[in-house]
């Protein structure tokens, strides 16, 4: 074959691949949503970090915190009630930390983190044990039974989706809310949601 043939088949090879690439569908995010473009239509990392993040500055920026004692709250995983598997925990974590990080509220462990709640337990028996390792330990080092603080907040929430298809693509919308009770006076003293929608047009030829 003739070298002028085979840049001449090249030629259309390459323009027939960005055709069919440019009519191929695109994700993209619409408003509410601010981040990066074309992203997948299912939950992602991305979007865990983007809502997370968001809705722990919403409840650093409230007044509820303004005092000089920080407050003490507990936090419940996250309900999924999408129909997708989006790991909650990680979502909750999230928030948690960048609450920690705030310097402004103090965590205990959420009763799934039976570990950590046995940890304590099991710490506190041993320091205090005359038969065992108490015995060995300065009095004023040890921890004191009777110090532990209860929350007097318990923040909780879930995400919910909606998802809609049709002859032009699909549109996918997510909710995160959150709510923070206070466990004294049983009143929600805050609570907030935050929004996430994506769609994704068909293209050409209705891929």
């Amino acid at each position: 074959m003739k070298l002028g043939k085979v840049v001449q088949i090249m030629i259309v090879i390459v323009i027939a691949f960005g055709i069919f690439s440019g009519c191929a569908a695109k994700s993209k995010y619409v408003e509410p949503a601010e981040v990066r473009d074309n992203p997948a239509l299912s939950f992602n990392p991305n979007d865990l970090q983007m809502l997370a993040e968001r809705m722990a500055q919403s409840l650093i920026d409230t007044d509820i915190f303004k005092g000089k004692e920080k407050p003490i709250i507990r936090i419940t995983e996250l309900r999924n009630k999408t129909s997708e598997h989006i790991d909650t925990k990680a979502i909750t974590d999230k928030v948690r930390t960048a609450l920690v990080k705030s310097r402004k509220v103090r965590f205990v462990a959420d009763k799934k983190e039976d570990y950590a709640r046995k940890d304590q337990l099991d710490e506190f028996k041993d320091q205090n044990n005359p038969d065992g390792l108490g015995a060995f330990m300065d009095e004023d080092a040890k921890l004191k039974i009777g110090k532990m603080k209860g929350p007097k907040f318990h923040l909780f929430g879930e995400i919910v989706s909606i998802s809609n298809s049709n002859s032009d693509g699909k549109d996918v919308y997510y909710k995160m809310t959150l709510s923070l009770l206070n466990l004294e006076e049983g009143l929600l003293d805050w609570s907030e949601e935050k929004e996430l929608r994506k769609i994704k047009e068909k293209g050409l030829f209705g891929f």
